[in-house]
């Protein structure tokens, strides 16, 4: 069997709110759960830590599982995903790598989100939820 291909992902944009508001905004339960569909997360914030994020999507209870992968607050933050939605086992090549990077703009934030993953097969992230939210 072929080795999966690595496919990257990221965007960048501006937000105008301090960088430790924009951080919070990344690990504080009550703060994801307003955008991310009402997910509740729970997370032990330290390298090698575990989060979980559950909730219900389109009727389907979820528990989505991760490891934190990178934690320097309020710079960087990086964590590996899986969700049993995605239909795939939960192993090292079906999850993939969120990373979010801050930087001070001003009174702003610049943000920059990328995402990393492994496609045994091929394939991309444009799959549904990427880059249309109401998928």
């Amino acid at each position: 069997m072929d080795a999966p291909t690595r496919y990257s992902s990221s965007a960048t944009v501006h937000i105008s709110a301090p960088v430790t508001t924009v951080w919070r905004a990344l690990v504080e339960p009550e703060a994801v759960a307003q955008y991310f569909h009402g997910t509740s997360l729970t997370a032990d914030w330290h390298v090698g830590g575990r989060i979980t994020w559950s909730g219900e999507w389109k009727g389907n209870a979820y528990v989505d599982e991760g490891e934190v992968l990178e934690y320097d607050p309020p710079h960087s933050l990086s964590y590996s995903h899986w969700s049993p939605l995605s239909g795939t086992e939960n192993a090292s090549d079906t999850r993939h790598v969120i990373s979010y990077g801050l930087a001070a703009d001003g009174e702003g934030t610049v943000l920059t989100l990328t995402q990393q993953q492994s496609l045994p097969g091929g394939g991309g992230l444009d799959g549904p939820g990427w880059m249309d939210p109401d998928a």
